[in-house]
């Protein structure tokens, strides 16, 4: 059970329709609409992207921990998706540190205001890409976090330490000014 959190949608329940096979989900409104309308639709300024952009909606894959996932098909958002699991290569499960490449995705997200695009490879260049106008500190976090070797990603702890650390020093801005900018 998921205690409330104000930075991830409340559940509320299950329902299913009279006559319909699926089941739907009882979740708390989003009233600020989803980050890809927040982005594009208003000016933000780099000290209120972290703070007022960010609640968890999407748990597609989650599963208690310790209970495990064995499941090695792709699956997601292609953007989102751990580099790691289109390798046919390897037999490569979702995990912590895949958990920790989707935040970077996010966070890049938030610091550049892209939409991204669908394809992989095509992410695979654009991702990670210093963007200017972006704290110091995010750039380097946002980077670690999108390393294709999954080992050489940051653990959930190390990411809240460093937002921590931002959110305490705001001063440290590339370009040496803050600006506004149209999403």
């Amino acid at each position: 059970m998921v205690n409330h959190h104000a930075n991830i949608i409340g559940f509320y329940g299950v329902t299913k329709l009279e006559g319909e096979e699926m089941y739907s989900l009882i979740l708390e409104y989003a009233e600020g609409g989803t980050l890809r309308d927040h982005l594009r639709n208003n000016i933000v300024k780099w000290n209120s992207q972290l703070r007022d952009t960010i609640k968890l909606a999407d748990f597609g894959r989650s599963f208690e921990k310790g209970k495990g996932d064995n499941n090695t098909e792709v699956w997601g958002v292609v953007p989102y998706v751990d580099p790691k699991m289109y390798d046919k290569t390897i037999l490569y499960k979702l995990n912590e540190k895949s958990d920790i490449y989707y935040l970077g995705v996010l966070f890049w997200k938030l610091a550049s205001s892209s939409l991204l695009i669908d394809s992989p490879e095509d992410n695979y260049i654009m991702l990670g890409a210093a963007v200017p106008n972006t704290n110091d500190k995010f750039t380097v976090l946002y980077q670690k976090c999108l390393k294709q070797e999954p080992d050489e990603r940051p653990n959930i702890s190390e990411v809240n330490e460093t937002l921590s650390s931002i959110d305490n020093d705001e001063s440290t801005v590339s370009d040496s000014e803050e600006s506004e900018y149209s999403i």
